[in-house]
């Protein structure tokens, strides 16, 4: 039996006109669903399925960016606006 291993990444969701945009800049995961529940949803899936698929790959786990780290990033994007949040995204894998 394996051991479950905990991975934590932050997501950055973003309100657009048509809906929202959640990112997870460390594994370099995008989505764009219609609602924050959708966002948070697919985020999560998102982290899930970006440290699976780096494991098969035999990639290297990126080192976790820190919450202020990303949003320092997230204040100088001249795209991003006021409606914007962080979250700390946290799955245990085998």
């Amino acid at each position: 039996m394996s051991e479950k291993r905990r991975f934590a990444y932050y997501a950055v969701y973003k309100r657009t006109e048509d809906g929202w945009i959640y990112e997870i800049p460390d594994l370099k995961e995008t989505g764009f669903p219609r609602d924050i529940d959708d966002a948070r949803k697919m985020a999560r899936e998102g982290v899930a399925l970006g440290i699976k698929w780096k494991i098969e790959d035999g990639e290297e786990i990126p080192t976790p960016s820190t919450r202020e780290e990303l949003k320092k990033l997230v204040a100088e994007d001249p795209d991003v606006g006021d409606d914007w949040a962080i979250e700390l995204i946290e799955v245990d894998l085998d």
